[in-house]
Order: C-alpha cells, then structure tokens, then sequence
C-alpha cells in the first residue's frame, strides 16, 4: 500500500498553481476591485469653499491589474501639460484600496478607497483641504 502523503502533496501544488493563474481566491467577489476607472467626483474644499476638480477640466484615470500594478494618468490643465504616470502597484485590506505610486507625491495616495459595487470612494486631507473622490468603472 502506497502513502497517501506524495499524492496529495502533488495535489496542493496543483491546486495552488492553478490559483496564481486565476482571480484571487482570498478576495470576496464583491470586493474585487481590479479593473479599470475614472474619477465621477473630484472635489477639494477647503473652508467652505468647495472645488469641482472634473469641471475645472481634472482627468484621472486607472486600471488596477489583477497582479497588483496600476496603469493610468492624472492630468490638471493648471499643471503640467504632460499627465502624471499612475503607475504603481495597490493593495487591498478588508474592502480599503491603498495605490503606492511611482510618480513622487499625487493625490489619490494620500486616499483610503473604500470598495463598493463597482466603485472606490475615499477622502483625505490633502494640503489644507478635504479632497474627495469616487472612482467609477
């Protein structure tokens, strides 16, 4: 009689092979944030002033990839006329989306990104002001 030991062990490598290659098994499919957004609401208030960043021409954009990267692009028409790289990586805790980009210092990783039903929404304090934002697919 042959040990049962090898042929499950071969079965778990299996298994979890299979699993690298596919969604992320440990991440409810109503929390599965990967995909690809844009920004539906941008404010920054400040006092009780308060800044519609999409109407003033603001364009953020970003695909979070199954892998843990990000691709995508912020451009302000009052800053440089090259748009930022959103190229990155996130993460996920609970249903909270944090971005960790390359580009120095962008807003939306100063947000926490709480995960809904086909959008991220998320506020901080930003440079003496509240920013918030919803990301929609």
């Amino acid at each position: 009689m042959r040990p049962a030991f090898p042929t499950l062990a071969c079965l778990a490598a299996v298994t979890i092979a299979a699993a690298c290659n596919g969604p992320d098994p440990l991440i409810p499919p109503s929390l599965d944030p990967t995909g690809a957004y844009s920004a539906s609401e941008f404010t920054v208030t400040t006092g009780s002033d308060t800044i519609d960043e999409l109407a003033a021409g603001v364009t953020l954009t970003i695909t979070l990839a199954p892998d843990g990267t990000t691709s995508g692009s912020l451009f302000s028409p009052e800053g440089s006329p090259t748009p930022l790289d959103l190229a990155g990586t996130w993460s996920l805790d609970g249903d909270v989306v944090t971005f960790h980009q390359q580009a120095l210092d962008n807003v939306v990783q100063h947000i926490q990104f709480h995960v809904s039903p086909q959008q991220l929404q998320g506020e901080a304090q930003v440079g003496g002001g509240t920013v918030r934002m919803t990301l929609s697919q």
